[in-house]
């Protein structure tokens, strides 16, 4: 992968021809569902360049990790070691809603800043079009990154003189979330990721049906408690997806759970006549989880236990 971003490159740096464009995001609320709004924007060359070089730096930097490594996308993953993770875009929620609106021209105008496009604002898009490539990246956004002549008034200092800025000021970084080529999004800040296209419903969502799917293999006491608190903690959230994509679950026995309980000393009680984990203290829901996804290991090595956060097969 990093051979093709490095091909991008070369490419972006040697066409001349590139159409690029700025469009706001807005993402509101109407009953239960979520509503993207894409706005079109007007920018000069010069704002249009400063886009591109964000990118190009991006690209760049990428380019000069020599022992970087592209893995897929799994939410409860986190490491230390120069990784991008990547996902198909196809399997990221909203992502064809924002991208369709752009490239079939379905998009809102922006005709005054005001409170509402201010209140609903979400993150920003800069789509790069050449003749054989299209290339989208993201970055959150929010109403904290504007100066509105009704709120904080900026200033400007030029020839010894502070002046006051008479215009709405949007601030823009050099930072890049997400980026979207050839049907895979890489992604640089995965919270921010997540947020833009609102895994975390997705992820709920999924978690109810993995809870119950727990449920009916009878070897946790689930109660409705044990899944509104569950439910109510993002973090415990992305467990339970995590735990579901890794299926160690699936092997688990009695005789398992009561010899990790043992061997690392922890506090849920066990219920010896059904054979199940007798759930009965918010505390141990953490301890419940990481027996679920084999997070208890013991060194080989040294003999120490260790409680792992993340863990990738060999």
């Amino acid at each position: 992968m990093k051979n093709e971003l490095e091909k991008l490159l070369g490419i972006i740096k040697e066409n001349r021809n590139l159409v690029i464009n700025l469009y706001l995001i807005t993402r509101e609320k109407e009953n239960s569902d979520l509503i993207y709004k894409i706005f079109d924007t007007v920018i000069n060359y010069g704002i249009k360049n400063d886009f591109l070089q964000i990118f190009v730096s991006v690209l760049e930097e990428i380019s000069n990790i020599d022992d970087i490594d592209f893995i897929k996308y799994n939410p409860c993953y986190y490491s230390d070691k120069n990784e991008i993770e990547y996902i198909e875009s196809a399997n990221v929620p909203n992502f064809s809603k924002i991208t369709r609106s752009i490239i079939e021209s379905n998009l809102s105008h922006i005709v005054r800043i005001d409170d509402e496009l201010l209140r609903y604002l979400w993150a920003y898009c800069i789509r790069i079009e050449s003749v054989d490539n299209n290339i989208f990246y993201f970055r959150k956004y929010n109403k904290s990154k504007v100066i509105t002549k009704k709120g904080l008034f900026g200033l400007f200092y030029k020839d010894g003189y502070f002046n006051k800025i008479i215009q709405d000021l949007f601030l823009f970084d050099n930072k890049i979330d997400a980026f979207y080529y050839n049907n895979n999004i890489f992604i640089l800040n995965k919270t921010y990721f997540e947020q833009i296209f609102n895994y975390m419903d997705e992820y709920k969502n999924n978690a109810i049906t993995f809870l119950e799917e727990i449920k009916n293999l009878n070897i946790i006491d689930i109660n409705d408690d044990f899944i509104n608190w569950c439910l109510a903690d993002p973090k415990k959230i992305k467990k339970l997806i995590d735990i579901s994509n890794n299926e160690y679950y699936r092997d688990l026995t009695f005789e398992d759970i009561r010899n990790a309980k043992q061997e690392f000393e922890l506090a849920f009680s066990l219920d010896e006549i059904n054979e199940k984990i007798n759930f009965k203290n918010k505390r141990d829901i953490w301890e419940v989880l990481k027996v679920l996804n084999d997070d208890y290991l013991n060194s080989k090595f040294t003999n120490n236990k260790y409680e792992v956060k993340s863990k990738s097969k060999k």
